[in-house]
């Protein structure tokens, strides 16, 4: 049932309701610790998720739920009003909406060093679960629609393809070149990709534009998949056959390693390339480049019409 909002929902005294304000990853787990928070509370556990995470309660068969419009809903009010998970109350499932639990983020603080704690271990601090607490894993999951099945075969089949995943909320758009490179080193396969945002298409590769299902189902058959790290990447990790997931710093691999749940499961950590976050050029009656100033990182570049470099200046960065 599609809410627009909390104000909508018809509230149960006897059920405790779960709303996972973020990502497909998060929603994953509170699915997977479903039985283990039902036994914990005696009670039944409802969720209210966003419209995109259907996906996930059909994967773990799950029907206690409700989709609502987040931006409707204020997550931190919510949050201030039910601390902790109550009969008859909506729990906001995330300890950014806590401000007593904020400290749990310095466990998962991928900017510094330090040691980390993997996601799922911390989601079992976050809900008071024991840790020796099983992550349960999903039931179902999709297979291709027929309007898939037709695109798929025009591309010679599910073993001919390799599937490229270069967008994540979690993580920028890294320099194209390495998807070319990953291109290049699979000049054997069909490489396509799934992406939705513009900025993130890579030239000359098929975008199939695949819904969510259509999207686990390919990743989950095709040759190979290489993502960056994502909930799509949760979503698949327990069965995908041969996929390489890339992250950002070392740190962020050790809190959401994936490896541990699968063996087929690559991992590589690579650092983002130059992204040129501001150009200002000088034109000489508004057609030729004088002067041309880019911003890359902490540095600043001069060129000369356009071309030339003239000098550099970098800030450096205080250890």
């Amino acid at each position: 049932m599609e809410l627009s909002g909390v104000m909508d929902l018809k509230i149960k005294k006897n059920v405790m309701y779960f709303l996972s304000p973020y990502g497909l990853g998060d929603t994953m787990i509170l699915c997977g610790f479903k039985d283990a928070l039902e036994k914990k509370y005696n009670c039944k556990i409802h969720f209210l998720i966003k419209s995109s995470h259907k996906i996930v309660m059909d994967m773990y068969k799950i029907n206690d739920f409700d989709i609502i419009d987040m931006d409707k809903v204020d997550l931190f009010l919510l949050g201030d009003s039910t601390p902790e998970p109550e009969l008859g109350k909506i729990f906001v499932a995330h300890p950014e909406f806590h401000k007593e639990l904020m400290y749990l983020f310095n466990e998962i603080n991928t900017s510094i060093g330090g040691e980390k704690t993997q996601f799922i271990e911390w989601y079992k601090k976050f809900l008071m679960l024991p840790q020796k607490t099983k992550f349960e894993l999903p039931m179902w999951y999709p297979e291709l629609s027929n309007y898939a099945k037709k695109k798929v075969k025009k591309l010679g089949g599910l073993e001919k393809i390799v599937v490229l995943i270069p967008e994540a909320n979690s993580i920028k758009l890294y320099n194209k070149t390495i998807w070319k490179n990953i291109i290049k080193s699979n000049k054997q396969f069909k490489c396509i990709t799934v992406v939705n945002e513009r900025k993130n298409k890579i030239k000359g590769i098929r975008n199939l534009k695949l819904d969510l299902y259509d999207t686990v189902a390919i990743m989950l058959n095709a040759h190979s998949v290489y993502a960056l790290r994502s909930g799509l990447c949760d979503l698949v990790a327990n069965d995908i056959k041969n996929m390489t997931v890339i992250y950002s710093n070392p740190y962020f691999k050790d809190v959401y390693s994936l490896k541990s749940r699968n063996e087929n499961i690559v991992e590589w950590v690579i650092k983002d390339e130059k992204k040129y976050d501001k150009k200002i050029k000088l034109k000489l009656f508004g057609i030729l480049t004088i002067l041309k100033i880019v911003k890359v990182n902490n540095s600043l570049k001069f060129y000369l019409f356009d071309i030339l470099p003239l000098i550099k200046f970098e800030k450096k960065e205080q250890k």
